[in-house]
């Protein structure tokens, strides 16, 4: 019985690891991949900023992502349970369950707004390509007056009229239009309800039978974004202005890069997009096997993510240049617009597209995927946490999903109105992202550095069969100060840039979980003082060990070869240097008597 447990254990489950790393690559390339990354690129150099991207990526989102792999995976905790091996910090898990829901509100959101969107690529003519009843006397008048077309597309904005000219374009209209400018009521647009429908839908039937049901979507998912965007890619190869302005457009000279590049930003887009610090990596540890290739699921992993993030980057460099040809305009200047980068530079941008129909109804039906991949995921997430602490919602998956499909979709509809500005804005998603940022660093203080390298290295090395290398040790020290400087400088840059309703929202949602976070562990300590046991809320619990008995008991036994091999390591080197020395003296007595 011992021989088949541990045949069960040691044996690789190639069909759950495939399902895994569909996960992993699913929750790190989301709709904020291939909207908030390309649209820095494009404005900072995107040559420039791949490159960066994707050094950023090796040197410490390889470290970071095994790091939280390794976590769960070797307590086999999910991120709602894996902070109570620190007693002092037991409420973490809180913090990092309510930013799912938050994170998954925010992406349905998006999602539906995104399959609204799609939707309406079928129509012709698109209602964001024309100026209708929602529209004002100064839409599309740089088509319609030659003058300001001249004046402040061509030639530049010298003129004060000039800056806001963005705001006469059709597409900019039509999303202000659905998105709502006015927040001082609640308003609901019904036009939205039933994109929102499909979405729930859709995530009810990936779910209603876990793994079995999700694993057929993920894997249609998965592939369709990037099939689609790489052919993408392909078609604006044969549009017009891409041989006069496509070196431009990808800042070949640097000249952008080196004058607007911020090394600073590219980290906190990379945990983002990323998803860590959000528990979906940790969750993704706990359900591998003890002996799963965590080190090269990490690998495989951020490949994917390299991979689409310079095929999207690269597409949308070419996406500026018939725009730029059509109106006469550098690449910079069309980067340069302030518009959405989904719902505004992309549909303005395909307009310039031969049989644009079919690029549009392409393109948002592949930001339509990675949205709803993203929402399924962190609900399979949730509901697997759910299982775990109710044992009824493991027994009846359906109707448990049902329900809280629903709830998503009762949740939700009173933001699809005026409210949904604020979820989409670039204040609320620069708050959202500090507390991932600053999960991350907890972690590496807590797991890896209070807990000491070796014996982190230690335990990983019994896992893994491997020591992690010092790459990976500096990685994950280094991390955690660039890190914690990150976020400072965040909300320095937050505090001066406070004049907004969505930046009041999500500086109000950070400070609630901060002081949620900070006033819990500072209660625990002191309760921990005062029962005269302040270490025991300090330290390491229990649970930070395998699940199984079996397995405990192959880590003693590890320990103690370890011990005995690092005992003969050192007895080595001590009478290699005895000898040595030794050998010094003879020869310089040798020396001494022949002279």
């Amino acid at each position: 019985m011992i021989k088949m447990s541990i045949e069960s254990q040691e044996k690789p489950n190639f069909q759950s690891r495939n399902f895994h790393l569909m996960i992993l690559i699913s929750q790190s390339i989301g709709l904020s991949t291939a909207s908030v990354i390309p649209k820095y690129a494009i404005k900072c150099g995107p040559l420039g900023s791949a490159i960066c991207h994707v050094l950023t990526c090796v040197v410490l989102g390889i470290p970071l992502l095994c790091m939280e792999l390794i976590i769960g995976q070797f307590t086999a905790l999910n991120s709602l349970e894996i902070w109570k091996v620190r007693p002092f910090l037991s409420h973490m898990g809180h913090i990092v369950i309510f930013w799912q829901i938050l994170i998954l509100i925010t992406n349905h959101m998006t999602c539906t707004f995104v399959i609204h969107y799609l939707l309406l690529s079928f129509e012709n003519p698109k209602p964001y390509y024309t100026c209708g009843p929602w529209a004002n006397r100064s839409c599309g008048i740089t088509v319609t007056n030659f003058t300001i077309n001249q004046d402040c597309i061509r030639s530049g904005p010298k003129y004060g009229y000039c800056e806001d000219l963005y705001k006469t374009f059709p597409e900019t209209q039509y999303y202000v239009k659905i998105v709502g400018s006015e927040l001082h009521q609640l308003r609901m647009d019904w036009r939205l309800c039933l994109p929102s429908a499909i979405s729930c839908l859709l995530i009810y039937f990936s779910c209603f039978k876990r793994r079995y049901s999700m694993q057929w979507f993920l894997g249609v998912l998965t592939f369709y974004p990037g099939f689609s965007f790489v052919l993408l890619m392909l078609g604006s190869m044969l549009q017009k202005g891409i041989l006069l302005h496509y070196e431009v457009a990808m800042d070949i000279s640097f000249e952008q890069f080196y004058s607007k590049f911020n090394f600073i930003d590219i980290l906190p887009m990379m945990i983002y997009t990323m998803s860590l610090g959000t528990g979906l990596v940790v969750n993704v540890g706990a359900s591998c096997s003890f002996r799963a290739p965590c080190y090269s699921n990490a690998i495989i992993t951020m490949a994917a993510n390299i991979a689409f993030h310079l095929v999207i980057v690269l597409t949308t460099a070419m996406m500026l240049c018939p725009y730029s040809f059509a109106h006469a305009m550098t690449p910079e200047r069309t980067a340069n617009l302030r518009l959405a980068h989904i719902f505004e530079r992309i549909p303005a941008m395909l307009r310039e597209y031969d049989h644009n129909s079919f690029w549009t109804i392409i393109t948002f039906s592949s930001y339509a995927c990675l949205a709803l991949r993203t929402s399924i995921v962190i609900y399979y997430n949730l509901l697997e946490v759910l299982s775990k602490k109710i044992s009824n919602a493991a027994k009846y998956p359906g109707i448990v999903t049902f329900g809280a499909c629903v709830i998503l979709f009762l949740v939700t509809m009173p933001f699809l109105g005026n409210m949904l500005k604020i979820f989409m804005s670039r204040p609320y998603r620069r708050c959202i992202q500090l507390v991932p940022m600053l999960v991350v660093v907890i972690e590496c203080f807590v797991f890896i550095i209070c807990y000491g390298l070796e014996r982190f290295c230690e335990d990983v090395h019994f896992m893994q069969g491997f020591r992690p290398s010092n790459w990976m040790k500096v990685s994950w020290v280094v991390s955690s100060i660039l890190l914690l400087y990150v976020c400072f400088h965040e909300l320095r840059d937050l505090v001066c840039d406070a004049n907004s309703v969505e930046f009041i929202v999500g500086v109000s949602i950070f400070g609630v979980v901060a002081l949620y976070g900070v006033g819990l562990a500072a209660v625990n300590v002191l309760v921990g003082w005062c029962r005269k046991q302040p270490g025991a809320t300090l330290r390491l619990s229990a649970a930070w060990r395998p699940r199984s008995e079996l397995l405990q008991r192959s880590r003693a036994m590890f320990t103690a070869q370890a011990m005995t091999k690092e005992y003969l390591y050192r007895q080595y080197h001590l009478q290699a240097g005895i000898l040595a020395r030794q050998q010094r003296a003879n020869r310089t007595r040798i020396v001494n008597t022949e002279i």
